[in-house]
């Protein structure tokens, strides 16, 4: 292949990483909903198929060409690889140009003259190769009622990119499609395909142990947040020294006064709500008696004081999600369900070793609480470190039986 073409792929690659893999941010006045685009790569290249999709026949095609053939026939409309907002449609013409035969130049040296001979060679595309896709999406988070949103509105074949010593240079998408407009297509597919399925790749790369994660479309989650700040002192000290209180003692006190239920941790549902006496030993409030001495009258007097035992060490919470996708509309609803206050433990190195979660509080229960914690706290918030550890974090959330 010329330097030149070659020069031409490469940049075509880079611009089309640019464009797919940037995401946008936004929030509403409030700044209580959060929104962000995000694309993610689905290798749907089954393990025992060499990577490759079998194509001997029309009913064993691949997905790619079977959406190449739609849009060939005007059935589709697929638009350019040059952004990811849809604003360029292709002709069929162009499609044809793209997943068309490619005319090429090789060297090959005649065995008789010894002289060398340039010859020219048409390769048709190889859509058994096509195994990869790039899924672009938009993530809407309420803070207010802990509901997060998926939204698919693209996807796009990847095809990989080889340089002329052979070494894998990128992936470039072939055009982009709307998700909506290629659901049916991919329906077709995948009742002939059900064991290697678009939506099942999408589904289980959400989480961290996929053998869990079948096709019923529902799946509880848990994420843990650690919300230790090294200026904080894992303490979260309200700037208002009036109320120098962490979130933990915040949960506690509500608790104390009867205003936030505390479930146990084996009432998965929920339902049977537990006593602040019930909770004393294990939240590690430990109540002593102490003699004290008037300096006044010389007599000795006993009072009973409350020690706290662990405020210091909670600054981690484990999150319950419930999960929901709909491949039909590429959408998925996360709604957190519950938040339960986790105990760390540290070894000898001051490496965290454990984290032992104290008891359960509904996400809406404790919402609003929550939010007057975060005023005091604008840069170190439990919706942020939600936000964030959606795509910072390199633990995905692990799905519960």
């Amino acid at each position: 292949m010329k330097r030149s073409n070659l020069n031409k792929i490469v940049f075509a690659i880079v611009l089309c990483t640019l464009c797919s893999t940037a995401y946008a941010q936004t929030s509403d006045a409030a700044g209580e909903v959060w929104k962000k685009k995000v694309a993610r790569i689905i290798d749907i290249a089954p393990k025992h198929d060499s990577l490759k999709h079998p194509s001997k026949t029309k009913q064993d095609s691949s997905l790619t060409e079977i959406i190449v053939t739609a849009a060939k026939a005007g059935k589709l409309i697929a638009y350019s690889n040059e952004d990811n907002e849809f604003t360029t449609k292709l002709s069929v013409q162009d499609i044809k140009k793209i997943t068309g035969p490619k005319v090429d130049t090789i060297t090959l040296t005649d065995p008789v003259t010894n002289s060398e001979i340039v010859k020219v060679v048409s390769r048709d595309f190889d859509f058994t190769a096509i195994h990869k896709y790039r899924i672009l999406e938009e993530w809407t988070f309420d803070q207010r009622t802990g509901k997060t949103q998926i939204q698919i509105t693209g996807i796009a074949p990847l095809r990989e990119i080889f340089g002329d010593d052979g070494t894998f240079r990128g992936v470039q998408a072939l055009f982009w499609l709307r998700y909506n407009d290629a659901y049916p297509i991919i329906s077709r597919y995948e009742k002939k395909q059900p064991e290697n399925t678009i939506s099942s790749h999408i589904w289980r790369d959400y989480f961290s142990n996929t053998d869990l994660a079948d096709n019923v479309w529902k799946a509880k989650a848990g994420r843990v947040i650690n919300m230790t700040v090294k200026d904080d002192n894992a303490s979260h000290h309200l700037m208002d020294l009036k109320q120098d209180e962490t979130m933990y003692d915040m949960i506690v006190n509500e608790i104390k006064k009867g205003a936030l239920p505390a479930y146990a941790l084996s009432d998965d549902a929920l339902r049977s709500k537990i006593s602040f006496d019930s909770l004393r030993s294990l939240i590690g409030i430990q109540e002593d008696t102490i003699t004290l001495t008037d300096p006044t009258t010389n007599t000795e007097l006993e009072k009973i004081i409350s020690r706290d035992l662990i405020y210091s060490r909670i600054s981690a919470y484990t999150l319950i999600e419930e999960w929901a996708f709909d491949p039909h509309t590429g959408k998925t609803d996360i709604q957190i369900r519950s938040i339960g206050p986790s105990k760390v433990e540290k070894d000898n190195t001051g490496t965290i070793a454990a984290g032992l979660l104290l008891f359960w509080v509904r996400y809406n229960d404790a919402h609003v609480m929550i939010s007057r914690y975060e005023q005091y706290h604008p840069d170190n918030t439990l919706a942020s470190h939600i936000w964030a550890d959606y795509f910072l974090s390199d633990v995905k959330p692990e799905l519960q039986k």
